[in-house]
């Protein structure tokens, strides 16, 4: 599950937010860290959040699960975007 990460160029860090002990068991080997969340969350965006509060990140990437073949280069051209122009949100 979204191994291609570690083919993108700007992502430091990979944390898979979850709120299914399932997933955390089959977490992708290119995640360092698996976060639990509440279970309340109606959606996955609502569990990055939760998570991304309690990082000190400039940029946050979501990338939900039913996306685990997407490109590389998509993701770099999203951060790259933000990089480049620190007034986008």
């Amino acid at each position: 599950m979204f191994d291609g990460l570690s083919q993108t160029r700007y992502v430091r860090d990979i944390v898979i937010a979850t709120d299914d002990e399932r997933i955390r068991a089959q977490r992708s080997s290119s995640a360092r860290t698996v976060r639990m969340t509440r279970a309340d969350h109606q959606s996955g965006t609502d569990r990055v959040a939760e998570v991304a509060a309690s990082y000190n990140a400039e940029i946050v990437v979501n990338i939900q699960g039913d996306e685990p073949l997407i490109d590389p280069n998509a993701i770099d051209a999203a951060a790259l975007s933000l990089i480049e122009d620190p007034d986008l949100s």
